[in-house]
């Protein structure tokens, strides 16, 4: 997994757009309470979770691993959500991306996403995804 965040990660930031709509970052499991300066995690900001892994092809070399990835997004308001969510999917929906290793390239495929509101007024918007990472044994 930490390839795929890893990837993830550096697709993210280097996209102007995500960064605009989501500055509070993005984390890998769960968010921090606060920031270095002990100041709160300012929102929106995202969270990557890894909803697991098969593999769909194992017969010979180069084969598929399949990860699921749930990314979400929590905003102070549904606009903000919907905002960083249309930036994401720019960014992300059926794409390649680059892995060092011995994985040569992930597609990104848009599985589900929601929207929904949270206690204490925070909007939860998420969207999960299969990658398809094309490795070599």
């Amino acid at each position: 997994m930490s390839d795929v965040f890893t990837a993830v990660r550096s697709r993210w930031l280097a996209d102007a757009a995500i960064v605009a709509a989501v500055p509070g970052g993005l984390y890998l499991a769960q968010a921090p309470p606060k920031d270095g300066a002990g100041r709160p995690i300012e929102r929106p900001y995202a969270v990557l979770v890894d909803l697991g892994n098969s593999f769909e092809w194992t017969s010979g070399t180069p084969y598929i691993d399949s990860h699921g990835i749930q990314i979400s997004i929590f905003s102070t308001t549904q606009a903000e959500g919907e905002t960083a969510r249309a930036a994401l999917r720019s960014s992300f929906d059926a794409v390649k991306i680059s892995i060092d290793g011995s994985a040569s390239c992930i597609m990104c495929l848009p599985e589900a996403e929601e929207t929904t509101r949270e206690d204490n007024n925070i909007w939860h918007t998420r969207v999960d995804y299969m990658i398809k990472v094309h490795r070599s044994l």
